[in-house]
């Protein structure tokens, strides 16, 4: 009866680890979408037209709490399952998770970053034109979406090998391969 007892809490916890690790990757994906709106939006919606489109009752202006309920409904999930990996996984897929959830916040961080405080003509000059995506800030943006995608591969190729789940071609770092392999090479001589 012990044993029979203690199978059954031992499949409880695995289904239950299943589950969090499951919801912490598509949480993980969802959250990139999330953070690209974030930013595409930051820069759409800056600038005189949005000022004018504000004042004028176009458009409302963005609201905080709102945005924060918005962005929850990732993150709360997101912690959940993190919560749950944390008390029932290793020290490795509990490190592998920490970093996957990092990463969601440095993407997210990265995605609200503001251009740098201008002064005089430069300010104005900002403000006429709105928000711009400059090569230095999409390239932090890229990194951060790569290096998510990255964590969240090694967290899935993890899972897999301890839950004892062959190993596979995951698709988003099959399409990396594939980029890489389709780029030009440079030619040594």
């Amino acid at each position: 009866m012990a044993f029979q007892e203690w199978r059954r809490v031992k499949a409880a916890n695995q289904a239950a680890l299943r589950a969090a690790i499951g919801e912490l990757l598509a949480r993980s994906l969802a959250f990139t979408l999330r953070a690209q709106t974030l930013a595409s939006t930051g820069r759409n919606r800056s600038g005189p037209t949005e000022v004018l489109d504000i004042l004028m009752y176009h458009r409302k202006p963005i609201d905080f709490p709102e945005m924060h309920d918005w962005m929850a409904q990732d993150w709360t999930p997101l912690n959940v399952a993190l919560s749950a990996i944390w008390i029932r996984w290793d020290q490795e897929g509990v490190r592998l998770a920490n970093d996957l959830v990092g990463k969601c916040a440095d993407l997210f961080e990265i995605s609200l970053a503001d251009q740098p405080a201008r002064k005089g003509w430069e300010h104005l000059q900002w403000w006429s034109a709105g928000q711009r995506w400059t090569p230095e800030w999409l390239a932090d943006y890229q990194h951060a979406v790569k290096e998510l995608d990255e964590s969240r591969k090694r967290l899935a190729d993890y899972a897999r090998g301890k839950l004892g789940q062959e190993s596979v071609d995951l698709p988003l770092a099959r399409a990396s391969l594939d980029r890489a392999a389709r780029q030009p090479r440079a030619v040594t001589q």
